[in-house]
């Protein structure tokens, strides 16, 4: 790794991520606002964020991480964290992570099985966890269009 980019890169920008092609490409054009594949981007001083739904519960904000390399990680107090696997955190040895599988509904997409970090205090105030690479690349392709406020979720279909 030669370095990051974050989020103040992001704010003025459509930035697609190409997951499959291993590419990150800077977009001239918004892709279409009629687009099935988007979701609300809800843009915040230290990032952005994505409204989802966990185990079919209510919708929670939950942080876009492309910094995060692990699928999801999730803020409740509702999961007891002894009845579930152990996991550590990539790249701190030391640190071990309560794991269970989530199920996950981000827009139209539904997910039943997602590896899930559990927390039981906020990484980030005012938001329920971390969407990560993990699922972000289950898409191939993920454009954060900070201006319009839309996440899309694959790739759009061509103007």
């Amino acid at each position: 790794m030669d370095g990051l980019i974050g989020a103040d890169f992001f704010r003025d920008r459509v930035v697609e991520i190409d997951y499959t092609a291993q590419k990150l490409r800077v977009l001239a054009t918004s892709p279409p606002a009629d687009a099935t594949n988007a979701v609300p981007l809800e843009t915040r001083p230290c990032g952005f964020r994505v409204a989802v739904n966990v185990n079919g519960g209510k919708s929670q904000w939950m942080r876009v991480d492309t910094g995060c390399a692990t699928a999801v990680q999730w803020v409740t107090s509702k999961e007891r964290a002894d009845r579930w696997t152990s996991d550590l955190a990539v790249g701190l040895a030391e640190l071990s992570i309560p794991q269970c599988l989530t199920g996950l509904r981000i827009g139209n997409h539904q997910f039943d099985t997602v590896p899930t970090g559990l927390h039981s205090k906020a990484i980030f105030p005012g938001e329920s966890g971390l969407l990560g690479n993990g699922l972000l690349a289950l898409f191939g392709v993920v454009t954060i269009d900070a201006k319009s406020g839309r996440l899309f979720l694959g790739r759009s279909p061509a103007p």
